[in-house]
């Protein structure tokens, strides 16, 4: 039976530019390692129109493979975590974040979208990017909820 609580000894945050990624992976033995960035590559990777910049898009997809390569070399699993929508993101940039995304990721990772999920615009701190403000709270709730039983039913 699967336990309900993921115990880790050492977590490595931002592993595409820590500079200790590289580094520790090697010396920590996980059997998982579960991925959620690619929020921030959006505007990186094409416009508002979904206009792909070539060179940012082939940039961070390498950096990602780099990543994935460095999991497969250590024979952990690997569970990848879509961003969420947010109204202030617009639909075509966030079509063509999923597709890098994919590309990217191709079968390597166990993929989890998060596009059913989106950040509302109301309040002082509701960006409609975040779900950071209280009315937003049980929506980032039950997005940590679906990733927890994502991470769950798709580990070895």
């Amino acid at each position: 039976e699967k336990s309900p609580v993921l115990k880790l000894n050492n977590i490595i945050s931002n592993l595409a530019v820590h500079p200790k990624w590289k580094e520790e992976i090697g010396t920590v033995s996980p059997d998982i390692i579960v991925i959620a960035l690619g929020a921030n590559d959006a505007r990186s990777v094409s416009d508002s129109n979904g206009v792909i910049n070539r060179s940012a898009y082939n940039q961070r997809k390498d950096k990602i493979q780099s990543m994935i390569k460095l999991v497969d070399k250590i024979g952990a699993q690997c569970i990848w975590i879509g961003p969420p929508m947010g109204e202030n993101k617009s639909e075509a940039n966030q079509k063509t974040l999923y597709k890098y995304l994919d590309e990217s990721i191709s079968d390597k990772c166990a993929f989890m979208s998060s596009n059913h999920y989106v950040a509302r615009v109301s309040g002082k701190y509701c960006d409609g990017i975040h779900m950071s403000c209280p009315t937003e709270r049980q929506k980032a709730k039950d997005w940590a909820n679906e990733a927890v039983d994502f991470i769950l039913d798709n580990t070895k």
